[in-house]
């Protein structure tokens, strides 16, 4: 007898596929470093980085001070930013102002204590990098200022006097002394006299600011009588060299308003060659002697902090720094912040070309070049002196 069929088994439950949900990819954080290789860094054991910064073209000087008790002035290598030498200036000043690399030695430029007039006398003085005082060192009279920088063909000190007690009105002096032996250099002091009426009568001049160090100062010079026209010519814009009694500039003036202007921006940067802001933040303006050209960056200019701008010489070149505001106008209209990055740019002409970029987030970074070497200060946080750490970097 034929069996009857079997029904098959009932099929399971089928199980809805399960949904493929789509893994979410975080954004890379951002590169720490375009453009660079780090070298080396120092961070000072006691104390914090001043902001006095030198170099003789192979290494880097800094000042390393606790604010009181501690003022060290050390020497860098620049492979690595290891410690080369480290000289106690403590028992010789309270504060550095400046100083120099001048082979085996430093030249001190002391600071005046807070509340002491920009006007008062300072000694400089020799301290050999083993620590030692010098035996031999060149005697200067106090003054109102030093620098070392070239005179008649050769590495030269310049001491500057600002005296508001002269009887004859405000006296500028400048001198300058053999490096060696403290031998003076030049026949004659330079000498500027400037009267209740902001003039030097023998010279019939007006200044405005100084530039070279102190050595050349640059204002009005008052016109000449003509005798046959009958009448005095126009006062000229001119440039008087204190060191060698001449003028080295004496040009007409054929734009009062410019000039104007460009007088009251050179006495903000007494530099011959620097970067700015226009005042509209419209565009970075090159100065070179006194004469301003804009500048175009490969990147938008809206993407920065205009007040961030910095400048720094390499070379023949100048080079220039914008931080990114991370709500710039882009990154607000997809909103997104962009990375907070320090720009850098080389000056080329009237161009300017991003080289590099740190990032650096809730940072303030102040730097400068010596030779092809980037060093970068970390500047403290809530205080408008001093860093913690100090980096060198090798453009790559």
């Amino acid at each position: 007898m034929a069996q009857p069929a079997r029904k098959p088994p009932p099929r399971p439950p089928q199980r809805p596929a399960p949904k493929v949900v789509p893994k979410i990819v975080k954004a890379p954080p951002p590169a720490p470093l375009v453009g660079l290789t780090p070298l080396g860094a120092f961070s000072p054991a006691r104390g914090f980085l001043d902001d006095v910064v030198t170099d003789d073209g192979t290494h880097l000087g800094v000042v390393v001070t606790d604010g009181d008790q501690h003022v060290e002035i050390q020497v860098l290598g620049m492979a690595d930013a290891g410690e080369v030498a480290r000289v106690d200036v403590k028992p010789m000043t309270e504060a550095v102002r400046r100083f120099y690399l001048l082979g085996d030695k430093l030249f001190v430029v002391p600071r005046r204590a807070e509340g002491v007039p920009e006007d008062a006398p300072i000694t400089p003085f020799f301290v050999g990098l083993d620590g030692q005082p010098l035996k031999r060192a060149p005697r200067l009279r106090p003054a109102t200022d030093f620098f070392v920088r070239p005179f008649a063909g050769q590495q030269a000190i310049i001491a500057y006097t600002r005296d508001p007690g002269y009887r004859k009105g405000l006296l500028h002096q400048v001198e300058a002394f053999d490096l060696a032996k403290g031998k003076k250099l030049g026949k004659k002091s330079g000498r500027l006299v400037v009267g209740k009426d902001g003039r030097d009568a023998t010279l019939d001049f007006t200044p405005h600011y100084f530039l070279d160090d102190m050595t050349v100062v640059v204002g009005t010079r008052g016109g000449v009588w003509r005798k046959k026209e009958d009448q005095r010519s126009p006062d000229t814009h001119a440039a008087w060299d204190l060191l060698t009694a001449t003028w080295v500039k004496d040009e007409p003036i054929t734009d009062l308003v410019g000039r104007a202007r460009k007088l009251e921006i050179m006495a903000e940067h007494p530099h011959r060659l620097f970067a700015r802001m226009k005042e509209d933040n419209s565009t970075v303006e090159v100065w070179r002697d006194g004469v301003a050209s804009g500048l175009t960056l490969d990147q938008p200019l809206e993407l920065y902090v205009a007040a961030s701008l910095a400048y720094a010489v390499r070379g023949d070149k100048l080079w220039l720094s914008l931080q990114i505001d991370p709500v710039n106008p882009p990154a607000v209209a997809r909103k997104k912040a962009d990375p907070e990055y320090l720009d850098l740019f080389e000056v080329d002409g009237d161009r300017a070309v991003r080289k590099a970029r740190i990032h650096a987030p809730k940072k303030k970074l102040r730097w400068g070049w010596v030779g092809d070497t980037l060093w970068v200060m970390e500047k403290n946080v809530g205080f408008d002196r001093g860093s913690k750490l100090i980096t060198l970097y090798k453009p790559s």
